[in-house]
């Protein structure tokens, strides 16, 4: 393995090894050949070569087979056992795969809502949306794209102690739950998350942490999703519907500007044929390329009140979207907007 110039090899593989040892607990991230020649320079006596104190290195490291890292006392330094992934031995990692969630491919026709903002959802409006639907499609999924709850009393912001605690919040937003499972009683229905609905993580974050990452305090459960059959997802996750990117709004690093209108916000960040809420506005916005290829971006209407009291005055439109896609992921998309009483 390694050893001093001359003397007793036993004891001199000791000395080296307290030595390697040491410099192990030091510097445990530094790379096995520049902390040898480290070790070297600075303990030449001990050492025969910078390669004998490398291999020492190693040693330590549990990176001379199978075998000698089984064999191994001291512990404290092995690294993974080099794979055909990881050949050289790399830590661990923390990061997750971002994975988008997809609707499944059989599903033909769908209804996607998005900012209900429940309690403080337009009933009417609601309702407009529904009788459209009864009476001229035949859906078989239904997303949810995001502040299907408001979470008010959750909010970072000055709030008004005298509006909805978010215990009440809960049990009318099951209440909506409920109304839509039972219209849509066989449809495959997917409730994304949206900034609004993530403030109950970013509340326990930062007042109660020792609850946050628990089961019975997540939002999916408190709603009692499962027992809908509905599907939650969260972490900021894409829904793929056939070759449509939906996002709610709120994904990116810096939300989406509106120069314009929405839709050509939201072009401008995803440069990809995309879906969005969270801007509670009826827009699209639409591109060729040099080579005749297009790019089609659309935002979509709430179903929320449109004046609440912390900002009366808006661009704000109720509205709704309707798509058919194929097997192959093409789609044909409709972004319906409500007008004076009327589905347009």
């Amino acid at each position: 393995m390694f050893q001093r110039k001359g003397g007793n090899v036993s004891k001199n593989r000791l000395i080296s090894g307290k030595i390697i040892t040491g410099y192990l607990e030091r510097f445990p991230r530094t790379a096995s050949k520049t902390l040898a020649r480290k070790i070297y320079n600075e303990n030449k006596a001990a050492f025969s070569s910078i390669e004998a104190v490398r291999s020492g290195v190693r040693y330590y490291r549990g990176m001379h087979g199978q075998k000698r890292r089984s064999e191994l006392a001291d512990r404290r330094f092995i690294l993974p056992a080099p794979t055909k992934g990881n050949p050289y031995s790399l830590p661990q990692t923390d990061a997750k795969e971002y994975v988008p969630y997809h609707i499944p491919s059989e599903l033909k026709n769908g209804l996607i809502i998005a900012d209900t903002h429940v309690p403080y959802h337009d009933t009417y409006a609601i309702t407009l949306t529904l009788q459209y639907v009864k009476e001229n499609a035949d859906i078989d999924f239904l997303l949810i794209n995001g502040d299907f709850m408001d979470a008010y009393q959750l909010s970072r912001f000055v709030k008004d102690p005298r509006q909805r605690h978010f215990v009440e919040e809960l049990k009318v937003a099951e209440h909506m739950i409920a109304a839509l499972r039972q219209q849509f009683p066989d449809a495959k229905i997917v409730y994304k998350e949206g900034n609004h609905d993530q403030r109950l993580d970013d509340y326990l974050k930062v007042k109660a942490p020792e609850l946050f990452g628990l089961e019975e305090v997540e939002l999916r459960n408190l709603l009692h999703l499962a027992d809908y059959g509905i599907d939650y997802v969260g972490e900021k996750r894409i829904v793929m519907c056939g070759k449509l990117p939906i996002i709610h709004g709120h994904e990116m690093w810096t939300t989406l500007t509106n120069p314009v209108n929405p839709a050509r916000g939201l072009f401008l960040k995803a440069k990809h044929t995309s879906l969005c809420a969270h801007h509670h506005q009826v827009s699209m916005h639409n591109e060729d390329d040099i080579m005749g290829s297009q790019t089609a971006c659309w935002s979509m209407g709430c179903l929320c009140e449109l004046t609440p009291q912390y900002m009366p005055i808006n661009k704000w439109g109720h509205g709704f979207v309707l798509i058919t896609k194929e097997p192959d992921g093409e789609f044909e998309l409709e972004n319906k907007r409500i007008w004076n009483g009327k589905v347009i």
